[in-house]
Formats: C-alpha cells, structure tokens, sequence
C-alpha cells in the first residue's frame, strides 16, 4: 500500500515543484521579453482593425534579428485576443487564426508557462528549429491604460529549464521516499509495538484462561470430594441404622420377648386378685415389642445381594403400610437395567421419608409412589391427596426452612441431601386443598457401581 501511495504522492510533488520552478525561472524572463516587445505593437491601439503598422512590424523583425533577443527567443508570435496571429517569426502563419488554450488565460492578464509538444499547425517553424521548447504567453497592454491589446508568445530554449525541473524533480523524489520510508518504519514500529501489546495481551489471556480451567478442575474435584464424603457418610449412616435395627432386633425385643415369657410363668402363681396387674404389665411389654419390631423394621433395608430397586421399593413400601395401617399405590416404569447399589440404597430412604411425612402431614391419604426413566437417571415420584399448602410454602433449595411442613428428623432437608450427594435434584409443588407432590431426580453417573 505504500509503494503506490508513494509513487501518486512522488508524481503529484513532482508536477508541483516543475510548475513552480518553471514559474520561478520564466517568470522574471516573460515580464523582460513583454517589456521589450510591448512598445513595438502600440500601434494596435490606434488601428481601428486592430493592425499592426509597418513600422511595428520592422521593429519587431529587427528585434528578431537582435543578437541578444535571439539567444533568449528563439521564435515568437503575437496574437490578437480573437486568435489571429498578427506577426510571426514564420511570416506564413500571419493572419490565420487558431485558439490555444493559454491564449485565452493570457488574454484575461495570466502569464502561462508550459513546455510544448510542437504537435500543432501552427508549430512547423519551431518543429524545424529540432530542440525541446518552452512556450510562455504574455498579455500585452496599451501603454497609455490596462487594456490588453494583444498577446505575446515567445518560445525560449528549454535546456537549462530542464536541467533545473530535472534537479528539483530528483530532490522531489528524494525528499518524498524519505518521509514514505520514515513513514514506514514508523508504522513499522507502531505495528510492532501494537503485536507485542497483543501479544502480552494474548498470553495474559492464555494465562487467565489456564488459571480459569485450572481453578475449575480443582473445584469440580472439591465438588466430587465433597460428594463422594456425602456418600460415604450417607453409607456409614446407612450401615449404623442397619446395625441398630438389628441390635434392636437381638437385644431389646429378644428381652422384651423373654420378659413375656416370664410374666406368664408368674402369672400363674400368683393369686387371681394380683393377676390384672400382671396382665397389664403384658400388654404395655407387646406393644413395646411391636413399636421395636417397626422401628428395627425402618432402619434395616432390605439390600441383600442382588435385590433390584422394585423389590427394595416394594418391601419399603409393605413395612410402612404395615406400620401406619394406610395403603400406597406403586408403579414402576421403564428400568430394564441393572442400578447401583448407592442409587438404590439413597432411592429407598427418599422414598422412606416421604411416606414418612405423607402421614405426619396429609394423615396418609391418597399416597403414590411412582418411579420411571428420566434421560440418564431415575425420577421418584411421591405424591398425597392431603390439605396441602400455599405454592411456595417450600423448603427451598438452599435449605431454609419456609414451613411447618418440614419434618422433623431427616425431613426435607435429608432428602435434599441424600438427593444432592448423587448430583441429583429435588422439587416440592403443592396446592392448598389437593395435596402435595415430591419429585426427586437421581442421575446414573452420579451413582458408584457396587457400593
């Protein structure tokens, strides 16, 4: 792009400078030649057709043959403002008329300065002459006021104007590629200022980025950490109600059961009247026996191996029925494959807990279960026909507790929990009169194979 703006900038200062020098060297010399020659044609004036008179003439072919004046001018015509050539140093041409078009500037007051190709009709005398030419107009006026009354043309050996453009057209030139190359190089430096800023900027962003991804990496790795240590207190958990469910189970109902036995071998020997007493104590010891059987129930999951999450539901399910004395309608859809262990074990106690507060709160009417493919994991579903509550009045996600209905113990916070810990997901809708409905998504890749 600099090359050509140098080349049309070195072309226009060129045409510039020639002008001005041509100006400047012609100049001084068009007036010295137009004050020679302006006396000799004054007869003009007095004309009436505008005529030069004989004397004029003589005068102006004896200047012609001035020694001086010949080697300044080597040809020369004047012309009448219409374009008629009144003399010339080619007598033939005396009389016919042409229109240059400096005659018409010259006619206005401009001197014109140009250098001539000599293609005209008018140039056969100076063609024959065989050098390159200057032509330079001059207005000539009527001594006695402004009136221009003809037009001088003289035409000056153009060796020496030449030589002078010629050198001013070398400095021209050498002056504009200097700036063209300071220029560039000066872009140059901007331009490789600007790439080492983008540079800089580039790999500070680079930086940035890699430190982003970096952080990124480390918290996603905080998250699976903190997930993983949720499930492995959820598993711990699991594993301390399984041991406690069968520690009740082997201890406290084994005693209670053997305190039956008891009773009864006492009841017989002692006298009737004392007998209610005793009867009384047996049936406080078998309700106690049936809450601890429900209870150790609750805490022991059925996770033998191989179980599949249909038969863990189910017996989740019949052990609440049992315990609350109300029924629950269960569907299983589209679970042809295998599930974790962890999916499973958190599945069960969710569903667990919401059966749980199905009771507490909507008194266990109208409750479902329902359980079916959603994309890469497993959506729960647990449903009742209670009151229900005002939409919003729900434990949101950040746990903060928004009503009553929150549960006690693990609650809805649990279920968020053992929900979250599987990067899972969990909703709560409700509509006062119809009921609420607990929707918790649980995801496959969320979920450790075998454990």
């Amino acid at each position: 792009m600099l090359l050509p703006a140098t080349v049309w900038l070195g072309d226009w200062v060129n045409h510039r400078i020639a002008a001005g020098v041509l100006r400047g060297a012609a100049g001084p010399t068009a007036l010295y030649l137009g004050r020679i020659v302006e006396p000799r044609i004054q007869s003009l004036a007095r004309s009436p057709g505008h005529a030069l008179s004989e004397e004029d003439g003589a005068a102006l072919r004896a200047l012609l043959e001035d020694r001086a004046f010949h080697e300044q001018v080597v040809s020369m015509k004047i012309w009448a403002p219409d374009g008629t050539i009144l003399f010339s140093s080619d007598p033939s041409l005396i009389g016919q008329s042409y229109h240059p078009d400096p005659l018409a500037r010259a006619s206005t007051g401009d001197i014109t300065i140009s250098a001539n190709s000599l293609d005209d009709d008018d140039h056969d005398y100076e063609r024959a002459i065989g050098q390159s030419l200057f032509e330079i107009f001059v207005p000539l006026h009527q001594s006695a006021g402004a009136e221009i009354i003809a037009v001088a043309e003289f035409y000056v050996g153009g060796r020496r104007l030449e030589e002078e453009t010629g050198l001013a057209a070398r400095h021209a030139w050498m002056v504009v590629v200097a700036l063209m190359v300071a220029l560039g190089l000066a872009l140059l430096l901007v331009v490789d200022q600007e790439s080492r800023i983008v540079i800089r900027q580039r790999t500070a962003l680079k930086r940035r980025a890699s430190e982003s991804q970096r952080l990124m990496r480390q918290n996603q790795h905080l998250l699976e950490r903190m997930n993983h240590a949720q499930r492995q207190i959820s598993r711990i958990d699991d594993r301390g109600r399984q041991r406690l469910g069968a520690d009740l189970h082997d201890g406290p109902i084994q005693l209670f059961s053997y305190v039956l036995m008891r009773l009864g071998d006492i009841r017989e020997g002692i006298a009737p009247a004392r007998r209610q007493a005793i009867d009384e104590v047996g049936r406080v010891a078998s309700e106690a026996i049936a809450d601890l059987r429900l209870i150790s129930g609750e805490l022991i999951l059925p996770l033998d191996a191989g179980a599949d999450l249909d038969s863990v539901l189910r017996s989740v399910i019949a052990r609440h029925e049992e315990r609350t004395h109300t029924s629950v309608a269960f569907a299983l859809e589209g679970l042809a494959t295998p599930l974790p262990d962890d999916l499973i074990r958190y599945a069960a106690r969710i569903v667990q807990e919401a059966l749980t507060n199905a009771v507490k709160h909507a008194g266990g009417l109208g409750q479902s279960v329902e359980v079916s493919v959603a994309g890469d994991g497993v959506l729960l579903t647990v449903s009742d026909r209670g009151p229900g509550f005002p939409a919003g009045d729900a434990t949101t996600r950040d746990g903060a507790r928004r009503n009553a209905r929150d549960c006690e113990g693990l609650g809805l916070a649990g279920i968020r929990a053992r929900a979250e810990a599987l990067g899972g997901s969990l909703s709560l809708t409700s509509t006062l009169g119809r009921g609420a409905r607990l929707r918790c998504v649980l995801p496959l890749r969320g979920a450790v194979p075998g454990k």
